[in-house]
């Protein structure tokens, strides 16, 4: 086996099966001419968007229940440190059915 000694030939020192994954996922020159990405069309099937967005929707429930958790502990925080808020809050009271 022949030993490289120049720094240019680093693949030499790796083992085969690394050495053709080196060369086969070298990275492509990337040609950047200043111009951005127009999509015109995309086509994509109703029912497959539907489910999509009924599982984006779904996603989201556990985020705005921690959301609210969030906001209510903050929320009680307020009111411990500063019990003055107390007294500005606003309090509905529904008049008894007669």
């Amino acid at each position: 086996m022949p030993i490289s000694l120049s720094a240019d030939d680093h693949l030499d020192d790796l083992p085969r099966t690394l050495r053709r994954k080196s060369i086969r996922t070298a990275p492509e020159p990337m040609i950047d001419d200043g111009e951005g990405v127009v999509v015109r069309a995309l086509r994509i099937p109703f029912w497959r968007l539907m489910f999509f967005l009924i599982k984006c929707v779904l996603a989201g429930v556990p985020a705005l229940l921690l959301l609210g958790a969030v906001l209510w502990g903050a929320g009680e925080l307020l009111q411990i440190y500063y019990p003055e808020l107390i007294q500005a809050k606003i309090t509905i009271q529904l008049a008894p059915h007669e």
